[in-house]
């Protein structure tokens, strides 16, 4: 965040070499800390970026200005994060997303509510299909989160959340995605419960994931659920990053 304010290129590039170099297949670039410049600072910040690194980006931001910029300067499609099942945001983000042939994050919430039941995240799974479809936006171009929340004050969150997961993909096409570290939030080796998360998610489903690359424990867990789930051929990938020191 102060890297943003000031201006700090030096920092931000280091941030995205080190976030490649440790595993990243996409930076997710969010500036939401000044809302006054964010749509400068968005543009500012993907410039940033794209001069040292040439992964895709996620435009990060609730605000369809913010992430018209972001876009407008993206050199190769990014993903959008994020729409809801509100009618207001899909169609003020759907478009952006069709001209700039990006895929878009959806997070299964309405009127900045989060369903406590499987079912009804799974009829604002429905509702967002339709609605983009009906836009001529593809089901197959959405990461569907399901919105995990802390196990701490909510234990059964996690159970909800996977069979959301489980259930989501089900639908032909349709991906995946979450940001696991709410699943931890007021609990002590929060690290030993995200890298547990992320594995158990891998294996109902799950096709991307929020995460801190430079985790070592999580990206050993990452791979080693790869190897295991049949996602990595004859495990070379675990086998490369054995030899590569990083497996911890």
């Amino acid at each position: 965040g102060e890297a943003i304010l000031n201006k700090d290129k030096s920092f931000i590039q280091q941030e995205a070499i080190n976030q490649k170099n440790a595993g990243a297949m996409l930076l997710d670039a969010n500036c939401g800390v000044s809302a006054e410049h964010e749509v400068e600072n968005m543009e500012w910040l993907v410039n940033t970026i794209q001069e040292v690194c040439d992964l895709p980006l996620v435009i990060d931001s609730p605000n369809p200005e913010v992430i018209a910029r972001g876009l407008s300067v993206c050199k190769t499609p990014a993903i959008v994060n994020s729409i809801t099942a509100d009618e207001d945001v899909i169609s003020r983000i759907i478009p952006l997303a069709l001209k700039y042939n990006s895929d878009v994050i959806a997070l299964t919430m309405k009127d900045k509510k989060i369903p406590d039941t499987v079912e009804k995240r799974m009829e604002i799974v429905r509702e967002i299909i339709e609605s983009v479809k009906n836009k001529g936006f593809p089901p197959a171009k959405i990461y569907f989160d399901p919105l995990v929340r802390p196990i701490s004050t909510e234990p059964e969150q996690t159970l909800v959340f996977l069979s959301t997961l489980r259930e989501i993909k089900n639908i032909p096409e349709v991906k995946t995605v979450c940001g696991l570290s709410n699943v931890s939030f007021g609990l002590p080796k929060r690290g030993l419960l995200n890298s547990t998360f992320l594995a158990m998610s891998m294996a109902y489903g799950l096709d991307a994931v929020l995460i801190d690359p430079t985790d070592e424990r999580m990206m050993s867990v990452f791979y080693a659920a790869r190897a295991l789930l049949k996602k990595d051929d004859f495990c070379m990938e675990y086998i490369s990053a054995f030899r590569e020191g990083k497996l911890k």
